[in-house]
């Protein structure tokens, strides 16, 4: 007698886990509905993009030619730079930069001779802006570029500013 009443009891805790999960399904199949008039789409709304004012986070590089007559002497270096960026205002005074690349001068066409004095140019600028205000500690400068140019003062800057911190 109690090996029938064990197996029902038995059987009924597996016809109630059928049903469980038969209940399940459909619950979940009457939930679900394909029907493509229930979706809406909502064209009233518009989006508006306005234009990045002052230190924004705005990534892209500021490139400026700058003329420079003697590469060796920072107080030029970082004056014209300086003059030539507030010139162009896309920054304040106040901005600061992590990455400064600098493309020194030929002097005439690229070849392998001219391209070291433009490497040269460009590392003697690099060295007279390691001392600016305009840098971040965190910084990286890059003098080892040149740029084909028919003058021997023509410098082009690409500068990152650094938004990571507000007053380094």
């Amino acid at each position: 007698m109690r090996t029938r009443t064990r197996g029902r009891a038995s059987l009924a805790g597996w016809l109630f886990a059928d049903l469980s999960i038969v209940l399940a399904i459909v619950f979940i199949g009457s939930s679900i509905t394909t029907s493509d008039a229930e979706v809406r789409i909502d064209q009233s709304s518009t989006t508006t993009l306005n234009a990045p004012e002052g230190n924004s986070l705005d990534v892209s590089p500021i490139v400026v030619t700058v003329t420079i007559s003697d590469p060796r002497n920072p107080i030029e270096v970082q004056t014209r730079l300086a003059d030539a960026l507030l010139a162009q205002h896309q920054i304040g005074p106040s901005a600061k930069f992590g990455v400064v690349i600098i493309d020194g001068p030929t002097g005439g066409p690229l070849n392998s001779v001219t391209k070291q004095v433009g490497k040269v140019r460009s590392r003697l600028a690099a060295e007279s802006l390691s001392s600016w205000s305009g840098l971040t500690m965190r910084r990286w400068v890059s003098g080892n570029r040149a740029r084909e140019t028919v003058s021997n003062s023509e410098y082009q800057f690409t500068l990152l500013e650094d938004l990571t911190t507000s007053g380094d």
